[in-house]
């Protein structure tokens, strides 16, 4: 068995376990799970009124062709029906073209920062897959924890008191719209983690993952991404006809 993350003074691991949602949960290890994963994204935000159809059914964005994003999937029965993308700062994230101002502050202050998006589940009600909502982010929780990253999410005003009492996520940015989900609202989310692991009581999720934390081979199987090895594949055209202006640090409004 892997070593582990040590747990937290601050945490009774008997009393901390993660819900169980019957899926099987990891980091994508091959360009077809990671499509698999973006043809679920395309699915739920069209269903959702988040994107317009494309003819290659799927959805992603630029700043995801990096070797170091993680695509981690829920599966059931081999079927992918749970995911989200942790996406590290390299050229910019998606968040920038519209949080610019906001981001380049914190890289101002020397803070290294993740965007964690592309969530999507096959239920159609939030309430049904939150057990699996917290499977998922416990791995963008200890990717940013590992690599002293702050951890960033743009979600919709009326979901952001969740992730901030369960997670302890703080706004740092005001309601914008967002045109990479057809100008839906959306309210920019930062954790600092190492804050966080110093408050007396931790939020509930916070807790269980604390209490239940990836072994530290968790990412080694992890599908290296490159625009080289999407040539030619769904995710090449689909960015190649779909891609707008990479927002880069220090330059995005």
């Amino acid at each position: 068995m892997a070593e582990q993350v040590p747990k937290s003074q601050n945490v009774d691991s008997s009393q901390k376990r993660l819900p169980e949602s019957g899926l099987s949960f990891s980091v994508a290890s091959s360009l077809n799970e990671i499509i698999a994963a973006w043809r679920l994204v395309y699915q739920r935000y069209v269903g959702n009124g988040l994107i317009c159809p494309n003819p290659y059914g799927l959805h992603t964005v630029e700043q995801t062709i990096y070797s170091d994003t993680s695509v981690v999937v829920g599966a059931l029965d081999d079927q992918v029906v749970s995911t989200l993308t942790i996406m590290h700062d390299n050229d910019g994230l998606p968040l920038d073209s519209v949080y610019g101002n906001e981001l380049n502050a914190l890289r101002d202050e020397g803070r290294q920062l993740l965007e964690v998006g592309l969530l999507a589940d096959r239920r159609d009600k939030m309430s049904r897959c939150i057990s699996a909502i917290f499977q998922l982010i416990r791995f963008p929780y200890f990717n940013a924890k590992l690599s002293g990253r702050d951890m960033l999410a743009g979600v919709h005003p009326h979901h952001a008191g969740f992730y901030q009492r369960t997670i302890g996520f703080e706004p740092w940015g005001p309601a914008k719209e967002y045109p990479r989900v057809n100008r839906q609202p959306v309210v920019l989310l930062r954790v600092n983690i190492d804050e966080v692991l110093t408050r007396k009581k931790l939020p509930k999720a916070t807790a269980m993952f604390e209490a239940n934390p990836l072994p530290t081979d968790a990412f080694d199987q992890r599908y290296s991404l490159n625009h080289n090895r999407i040539s030619g594949t769904p995710i090449g055209a689909y960015l190649s006809q779909y891609v707008g202006e990479r927002p880069t640090p220090h330059s995005a409004a």
